[in-house]
């Protein structure tokens, strides 16, 4: 009996433990709970950072390259991952990379205690538009693929239209030859964009160099694709490394490239030097109030902190040091990104690459969420007509110059002292934005004005400072346009008056709009695509002291429209300063 009790008592014990509440079952993000019964619901809503789809973030997943769904749910930012890894010279594996990033995001949410933002719950909405379908067998396919892909992902609506019509990307690569497409691909939205490359290579070799000059499919790879995006005018000159510390191929003629190219060198012991704040000062100095693409080779980090990759190189930052780099960037317009040679293979246990790879894509994407783009004038009403835009131009164009009579001095100077290879502090300039303003309207019309190729400026050489000359010279001067700011591929420098269309219009001292540029006598041809041209003279007192180009590659590209609201904008641009 005394044994029976013992029996009964455990059981009845047994019994009231079984009676603990336990917390929700959790099964994907979210909220909500799905009810089983009257007094029961287990959630399967909100939790577990390891259930559902593995997306990066456990952001929404949306195959964008899909008309349907695309257009049924626009998106502002846009996860693009690029497995590609047939581009590198030494390990391969970063086409596990998209997988192995997304992967380390298991955990990404809330607020960030540095930045004090949450980018999940921003006013823009992310989402993830899974990989490219790229073809492992043939690079040069693979690439028009990932061009292709970027292309559609960027050209879909955008979800919050007040903060701009073209949706962003940021890229999971792969190896770094997968920037080149993203590059393609910003250049076509927004023009010439500065680069921020984050590696411990310069990645602007010669292909000849590093492709060998076997060929041009050898040529194309992961560190040449720089040198290649300068060749094609995606880039600007105001471009630079952070954290370099490979040796080169060749001790003076690869530096004098990347020059050519128009990067400088942050190496990686500068940190030491400068700290942290002096390498923000020196990009942010570097870059000015140019658009920005943000590139992160996962390399750039000491093999300690980042050892999954294909190149790595010892003596590199700190997770720590690059995250704190990153966000204290913000203020700037980052109008795409990238985190590459990520090789999930050669990581830890502990999972140290992916880790730290999901983190500095938080980063950029923080810094995409914290500063939209300001470029308000290229946000045109979709069936706004060519007049409605021109218009648009010139409003946006009076709000730049006005108070402003010395701005055009300025983009002087600071161009005289370049060429003279005199230090200066004066990176900004108004005819730039000019410039980008045309460029952007330009983009939002139909063809044939969508297929402008070029747009800017030459100035009157005489109008560069120069106290120097005699009065011949200041004579021969006044005869020579040299070149200005211009959105577009790399042009002639200097044309002399009554030389090409340019120079025709500069020395005729009126419009000359030209539908046939292989028929017009004389036609200097900078850019051999171009079929069409209009050129609009700056007159000061009946003189010439600037033109207005600007260059489609359609025949008949420019009609009257063009004619009266251009020369609309160059009287505006003669009044603003004191030439």
């Amino acid at each position: 009996m005394i044994a029976y009790g013992l029996l009964t008592l455990i059981v009845s014990t047994a019994a009231v433990a079984r009676e603990i509440v336990f917390p929700p079952i959790a099964a994907i993000q979210g909220s909500g709970q799905v009810p089983l019964g009257e007094d029961d619901t287990v959630d399967i809503v909100t939790g577990s950072h390891f259930s559902g789809l593995t997306t990066f973030g456990h952001l929404p997943y949306v195959n964008c390259l899909v008309d349907d769904q695309a257009h049924s749910t626009p998106y502002d930012i846009a996860i693009l991952g690029a497995p590609f890894d047939t581009g590198v010279t030494a390990r391969p594996g970063a086409r596990f990379g998209p997988v192995g990033i997304r992967l380390g995001s298991r955990r990404l949410q809330g607020w960030n205690i540095y930045t004090g933002v949450n980018v999940f719950e921003s006013w823009a909405k992310l989402v993830d538009c899974g990989d490219a379908p790229l073809t492992r067998l043939d690079n040069t396919v693979a690439l028009k693929q990932l061009d292709l892909a970027h292309k559609v992902i960027s050209s879909r609506p955008t979800n919050s239209t007040d903060r701009g019509r073209t949706p962003r990307i940021l890229t999971l690569g792969g190896d770094h030859t997968t920037t080149l497409s993203a590059l393609r691909s910003t250049y076509d939205k927004w023009g010439p964009v500065s680069v921020i490359h984050f590696d411990s290579h310069l990645d602007t070799w010669d292909p000849k160099v590093l492709g060998g000059g076997v060929s041009h499919y050898a040529g194309v790879n992961h560190g040449t694709f720089l040198h290649i995006a300068h060749e094609e005018g995606l880039i600007r000159n105001t471009s630079l490394h952070v954290g370099i510390r490979a040796p080169v191929i060749r001790p003076k003629g690869d530096i004098r490239n990347d020059i050519r190219c128009g990067f400088e060198i942050i190496k990686a012991r500068d940190l030491d030097r400068v700290g942290i704040n002096g390498i923000v000062d020196q990009i942010k100095a570097r870059v000015g109030d140019s658009k920005v693409y943000i590139s992160v080779d996962i390399d750039v980090l000491d093999p300690a902190y980042a050892p999954a990759t294909g190149t790595a190189e010892p003596g590199g930052f700190t997770t720590r040091e690059l995250l704190s780099i990153l966000d204290a960037l913000h203020g700037l317009p980052v109008i795409g990104a990238d985190v590459v040679e990520v090789a999930p293979i050669y990581d830890t246990t502990a999972e140290t690459t992916t880790l730290a790879a999901a983190e500095v894509a938080h980063s950029l994407l923080y810094l995409m969420v914290e500063t939209p783009p300001h470029a308000d004038s290229s946000y045109f009403g979709e069936n706004a007509s060519k007049s409605d835009i021109y218009t648009q131009v010139l409003e946006q164009a009076q709000g730049l110059v006005y108070g402003q009579r010395n701005w055009v001095c300025l983009l002087l100077l600071s161009k005289y002292l370049y060429l003279n290879n005199i230090d200066n502090d004066y990176n900004n300039s108004n005819f730039s934005n000019v410039a980008s303003l045309l460029w952007h309207a330009y983009a939002a019309l139909p063809s044939p004005s969508s297929s402008v190729n070029w747009a800017g400026f030459y100035i009157r050489q005489d109008k560069f400072p120069n106290a120097q000359t005699t009065e011949k010279q200041n004579q021969n001067q006044k005869q020579v346009l040299w070149l200005g700011p211009f959105q577009g591929r790399p042009a002639c420098q200097e044309i002399r008056f009554g030389k090409g269309v340019c120079g025709t219009a500069a020395e005729k001292r009126e419009t000359v709009l030209v539908g046939d540029v292989l028929s017009f006598p004389g036609h200097i041809a900078c850019d051999a695509s171009s079929r069409s041209e209009i050129v609009v003279p700056i007159l000061v007192g009946g003189e010439t002291v600037a033109i207005i180009d600007i260059d489609c590659t359609e025949p008949d590209g420019f009609d009257e429209v063009d004619r009266k609201y251009l020369e609309d904008l160059a009287k505006l641009l003669a009044e603003a300063c004191d030439w």
